[in-house]
């Protein structure tokens, strides 16, 4: 199972699929800054792109904020892994892969894949936004910049903000992860591949949509989860805690919905 897994894992991770989550999530993250400057060189005067930034850390929140990433991250997580299921059940490829593997090996190769692959693509276009402000911005410090992030505020300063942004990524992949395996736990009852990718966002969004019009539900609301700064949250456990909800509820179903379906395979 190790080699067949890595060999799953190696095709979905260098996957033209995964380059697209990643081009695209870079881009509407930089678009707003990099268009910004250009603007500003073009109408007002040359400047270098680190004049125009602030510190990197309130550079990446804004980036987040003025670009559509937290929107369509979703499509991102589901791009590279998502179908994998229903490509092997539609394919007819499973009857062979189920006979030199079990069912539990099988759904656990799926998820992992699904996993890894999921969190990359949200987590990689992020991880290159933040480098980049990292290297063009100035540190985060208190005594240029004072506190701005409540939910941070004990560990804010600390690596002058860089464990604020690990803590950014940390979620930024989790978010991943749990997307891609909504994802493929949709594809365990519509085996369609475009219903298995367009799903999630609909899902996504629309119950963005129903509890952002609710001051109590607005909590819930899984765009505040890519990058938890919502200031309704106690603390960060519980946007950690919910989408591990989201996960364990996804990864259940998926398994229970799949070994029905493999029973006449």
């Amino acid at each position: 199972m190790r080699k067949s897994f890595g060999l799953r894992l190696q095709s979905k991770i260098f996957s033209i699929s995964m380059v697209m989550s990643i081009v695209a999530g870079f881009i509407l993250l930089m678009w707003f800054s990099v268009t910004n400057w250009f603007q500003y060189n073009r109408l007002i005067g040359e400047a270098s792109f680190s004049k125009m930034c602030g510190d990197f850390v309130n550079e990446v929140i804004t980036a987040h904020a003025r670009s559509g990433f937290n929107l369509f991250a979703p499509i991102f997580a589901v791009l590279p892994c998502t179908t994998i299921f229903c490509d092997d059940y539609n394919s007819g490829y499973i009857k062979s892969i189920l006979l030199r593997s079990s069912k539990r090996k099988y759904i656990a190769e799926c998820i992992g894949c699904c996993s890894i692959s999921g969190g990359l693509a949200v987590l990689l276009p992020d991880l290159l936004c933040s480098c980049a402000f990292m290297i063009a911005a100035e540190p985060h410090l208190p005594d240029k910049y004072g506190t701005s992030l409540a939910l941070y505020s004990a560990i804010e300063y600390i690596w002058d903000g860089r464990l604020v942004i690990l803590l950014f990524l940390f979620f930024s992949f989790l978010f991943g992860v749990v997307w891609a395996n909504i994802g493929l736990c949709i594809s365990a009852y519509a085996t369609n591949r475009y219903v298995t990718l367009a799903t999630p966002f609909a899902l996504y969004y629309g119950i963005h949509l129903v509890l952002q019009r609710t001051d109590v539900l607005a909590i819930l609301s899984p765009v505040n989860m890519i990058q938890p700064r919502y200031t309704g949250f106690p603390n960060l456990l519980f946007p950690l805690i919910y989408q591990l909800i989201l996960l364990c509820g996804a990864v259940f179903i998926f398994y229970r919905r799949v070994n029905r379906r493999l029973i006449n395979v």
